[in-house]
């Protein structure tokens, strides 16, 4: 998994309100080692430059966690996602 940062105009899009878990995102940015005191799968993330999305994943009742939820304790559900090779996009 890799954590991608949106911050300024990547997060001031309708989009970026729509996004939901699971969708797949076309990611244009920088892999950079993170910043100190701070932490990161493998010790890097990428600042995005340019993104788009490629293909919305439902949400509400149909979303893939709603599915998998009864399944997966809660907290053991982002160790899941992860060990399946999911991303992790944050906006700051």
């Amino acid at each position: 998994m890799t954590q991608c940062i949106l911050t300024g105009d990547c997060i001031k899009t309708v989009e970026a309100l729509d996004l939901t878990t699971e969708s797949t995102v076309e990611i244009v940015g920088k892999v950079e080692k993170v910043k100190d005191g701070q932490t990161a799968p493998g010790g890097v993330e990428i600042i995005v430059d340019y993104w788009k999305i490629i293909g919305l994943a439902p949400g509400g009742k149909e979303a893939f966690e709603s599915i998998i939820q009864p399944v997966c304790p809660i907290n053991s559900h982002v160790q899941w996602l992860t060990r399946l090779g999911h991303g992790q996009l944050e906006a700051s």
